[in-house]
């Protein structure tokens, strides 16, 4: 009887936190802080889970060769090998959403043909409008979460008239919930929630310094490794930096990642190596909760103030970043 009463007091806790809106289930925590003061849990190359077999002009230029090496003796198709690439997440905007992820990271190229802005890793995936409009549209039904929004990387054969009339489609789209740049940070999660204004948007080119933020308000770090033991040694030294000290006007971005080298793609003719950029995420996925394990018991420490990371759901990540922020 006892024991069956203790389970219904415990399971609660679990269940409490719901990826779908965490910031308004952990507001009591989040809620006083400013974002140089929590984590947000990030995706990288997010809207690259479809991604199309026209190429980016300019793009992977180091790959290609290795990509035609492995395709030679199957006779396959280089730019469905390059996809499997350059694809870094298996789910949709709204599901990524809905999993708790809360930065989106969006590389760009204006396609001429098209006339229109397109993500894109290497090759070109889909418009970039409709993934603002998801965003916006999950702002819209969950009122106390909130999101940073990274536009960067700008390809392709943009004018000047191309970049406005992005800005354009980003203020048209995510306007009304756009906080005022205001790269002090002296403004709580809290102050967001109360304004309506939960979205951060910065754009690399482009932004007006108003309710678009200048790229540079996000210090990216990427250790750029294909191989786990790597990602450790090379993460450990960043992770240590990050907390001896002070990074004003910015919000810094870790990246637990692997990034596919020449080396990587040849090594795909052997069987037992890692064939996609899904392989190298489930390498290295695996080690983030005990590479936390390391640090979570030193007082305030985090792993930045945005941690991106490839499929994001087949990872840890969330309750790994949620045991940052305290609401675990």
């Amino acid at each position: 009887m006892v024991s069956a009463f203790l389970l219904l007091a415990i399971i609660p806790l679990f269940s409490a936190l719901d990826p779908k809106k965490w910031i308004a289930d952990g507001i009591d925590k989040v809620g006083p802080k400013s974002l140089q003061n929590i984590t947000l849990p990030g995706t990288q190359n997010s809207g690259t889970y479809d991604l199309t077999e026209v190429q980016v002009p300019g793009q992977a230029i180091e790959l290609w060769p290795a990509i035609d090496v492995v395709i030679k003796p199957f006779h396959l198709n280089k730019e469905k090998e390059m996809i499997k690439w350059s694809r870094d997440q298996g789910i949709q905007i709204k599901d990524q959403l809905e999993k708790g992820i809360r930065y989106f990271d969006f590389k760009l190229a204006f396609n001429s043909t098209m006339n229109n802005w397109f993500v894109y890793n290497n090759m070109y995936g889909t418009a970039i409008q409709p993934m603002l409009q998801t965003i916006a549209d999950y702002l819209k039904s969950y009122d106390k979460e909130i999101v940073v929004v990274e536009l960067s990387h700008f390809a392709g054969s943009y004018t000047k008239l191309n970049l406005t009339n992005l800005q354009s489609t980003v203020k048209s789209t995510l306007g009304s919930y756009m906080y005022p740049v205001n790269t002090s940070f002296n403004f709580t999660v809290n102050d967001m929630i109360k304004a309506g204004k939960r979205a951060v948007v910065t754009m690399e080119l482009e932004y007006d310094g108003v309710s678009i933020w200048p790229g540079t308000a996000i210090k990216t770090t990427n250790p750029n490794v294909d191989k786990e033991s790597l990602l450790i040694n090379e993460t450990t030294p960043i992770v240590e930096e990050y907390n001896s000290k002070l990074w004003p006007g910015v919000l810094y971005k870790m990246s637990w990642v692997l990034e596919p080298t020449a080396d990587t793609i040849l090594h795909t003719l052997l069987p037992w190596e890692s064939h996609t950029v899904e392989d190298l995420s489930d390498h290295c996925n695996k080690h983030l909760p005990k590479f936390w394990e390391k640090y979570e018991k030193t007082p305030y420490w985090r792993m930045g103030n945005i941690l991106v990371i490839d499929f994001n759901e087949k990872s840890d990540i969330f309750d790994v970043v949620m045991r940052m922020n305290g609401i675990s």
